[in-house]
């Protein structure tokens, strides 16, 4: 049980490189109070909503769950493709309050959902909470590390945003295993 939550905390962060960076980014504007509280409230809705998505499949069988992998997979190619294509001139948004900041990590969230929803699915429903557990932690691990280490920003978010790179390779690995995964698992 410790290990699923620590592959769920693992995949986590590795989805959550981003967030980091613009969290790390914006603490300085925003202060802690709205950034890391708009950063775990992000956090908070997309682990939701993943556990949702996987109690409304849960009928679908571990046959045709199995499928929810290309999610990831799909999501995974994306972000290469968009890492490949990216300009280094991306312009940024300005946020202005708790709301429009939450809405700014959630628009960087979509890679979490795409592999904690299939992992969640993919896991017996009395372990499912194991899994948001440790994603839980690791989102507020990552917001800690970034409220302790919020003076370094410019240091830490060059290296956030370089770790950031290996982030679609995780949701494909994700996706592939969730796609190659048997029935035999959910008993």
């Amino acid at each position: 049980m410790l290990g699923l939550a620590l592959s769920a905390g693992l995949a986590q962060v590795m989805t959550n490189l981003d967030n980091l960076a613009l969290l790390l980014a914006l603490l300085p504007i925003l202060g802690p109070r709205i950034a890391a509280g708009a950063y775990m409230s992000a956090q908070i809705l997309v682990l939701t909503a993943a556990l949702l998505l996987a109690d409304g499949l849960r009928d679908w069988g571990a046959g045709i769950s199995g499928y929810v992998g290309l999610f990831p997979i799909s999501m995974g190619l994306w972000a290469l493709w968009r890492q490949w294509r990216r300009s280094d001139s991306q312009t940024r948004l300005e946020p202005k309050g708790f709301g429009l900041t939450t809405l700014m990590f959630l628009s960087l969230s979509g890679d979490s959902f795409a592999v904690q929803a299939p992992l969640i699915l993919d896991t017996v429903p009395h372990l499912r909470m194991m899994i948001v557990t440790g994603a839980l932690a690791a989102a507020t691990l990552l917001a800690g590390l970034a409220l302790s280490l919020s003076r370094a920003t410019a240091g830490l978010q060059g290296f956030a945003e370089r770790a950031d790179r290996y982030a679609p390779y995780v949701m494909i690995a994700v996706g592939l295993y969730i796609l190659l995964d048997s029935a035999t698992d959910r008993l």
